[in-house]
């Protein structure tokens, strides 16, 4: 029975005298749009995706395309294909030039079309490069590589602890070729033979109560994909980025601010409520509080290894820029009355 003809070079889209890099080129975008992955829901993708592992199988071989070009230049898609009779072609049992013969269910070439199982036989072994890149990828697994990502975190979330979802970019083993970087005895054009292929990812983690800027925590197995399909995966290590506050500042395990008071309370004494990233508390000013005392609130500070830092609060004595006329006059009377001069030294006791 006559085998229809297949044009590869139709197939990928190129000219039948295509160089090597245009046949490459054309092929991993075509392999990259009919994915079976990016194409769930196509029941054409994966035939679609198997011609062109097949077009660029033959064409991107030296051998394979000049056996396969001895079909001449008057090749029409779609013709009944006849096997020559001097056609010949190499088995990996014997080396040995043969004619056709019936190809073996289960042998190396499986997965191709009839047409080119008759042209090169089904239990032909892959080319030389493709024959090294299975073998590295199915008798070479080892572990992944670890890789790193960065997590911004608030103070806040740094403070109380926090479950974030973490994403990111990374090599997952390839589902094309499940791994092993090959395909039909060539290299998986999905992967470009590596196995794995980028894909994004999201996990959830625990970010523990006073995390510090710049910690790494490990994420087992959520690294590279192991190559060969066996490998194990590497880790994934989250750095901890501690974002700025508009409020407190981390020193260590202490939180610092500043508080504004007014200048009665200052001269006065008062009860003043100071934030903290607990919740706000109350905070006893002394009369004649100076402007830069620092108060300390024990126990407000970040956690560390069971115990808590204390909290350091600034007094920033503010004078009000926009007054009223009766707070003018009063204002005025304070100073015709007051017997401060902030700008006289005391006289020393003798």
């Amino acid at each position: 029975m006559a085998v229809k003809f297949k044009d590869y070079y139709q197939t990928l889209g190129v000219k039948r005298g295509a160089t090597a890099d245009e046949i490459k080129s054309a092929y991993r975008k075509l392999a990259r749009k009919h994915h079976p992955d990016l194409n769930k829901n196509s029941k054409t993708a994966e035939a679609r995706f198997k011609e062109i592992q097949e077009a660029y199988d033959v064409l991107e071989d030296p051998q394979k395309r000049a056996q396969y070009d001895r079909l001449g230049p008057n090749y029409r898609d779609g013709a009944e294909f006849q096997m020559p009779k001097d056609w010949t072609f190499t088995f990996g049992s014997t080396g040995a030039s043969r004619g056709a013969r019936r190809m073996e269910t289960g042998a190396e070439g499986g997965g191709f079309s009839e047409f080119f199982e008759m042209l090169f036989g089904g239990g032909a072994r892959p080319r030389a490069a493709g024959d090294r890149a299975g073998a590295s990828a199915r008798f070479r697994s080892s572990r992944g590589a670890d890789v790193e990502t960065v997590l911004p975190i608030t103070l806040e979330e740094a403070f109380q602890g926090a479950t974030k979802k973490v994403r990111f970019l990374t090599n997952s083993t390839c589902t094309a070729c499940q791994g092993s970087g090959v395909i039909a005895g060539s290299p998986c054009g999905a992967c470009d033979g590596r196995g794995a292929a980028p894909r994004s990812k999201s996990v959830e983690m625990k970010v523990p109560p006073g995390i510090k800027d710049g910690a790494r925590l490990r994420l087992a197995g959520q690294g590279e994909a192991g190559t060969g399909g066996l490998g194990p995966a590497g880790d994934m290590y989250v750095r901890i980025q501690m974002q700025p506050h508009p409020v407190f500042a981390l020193k260590g395990t202490s939180i610092h601010i500043d508080l504004p008071v007014a200048p009665w309370e200052a001269v006065l004494g008062a009860e003043v409520e100071v934030p903290t990233l607990g919740g706000s508390v109350k905070m006893k000013l002394p009369p004649g509080t100076q402007n830069g005392v620092k108060m300390r609130l024990k126990n407000r500070g970040m956690p560390s290894e069971g115990v808590r830092g204390d909290q350091i609060v600034t007094v920033r004595v503010v004078v009000p820029t926009e007054v009223t006329d009766r707070e003018r006059h009063l204002f005025r009377q304070l100073r015709d009355i007051s017997h401060f001069r902030p700008r006289v030294k005391p006289r020393s006791a003798h």
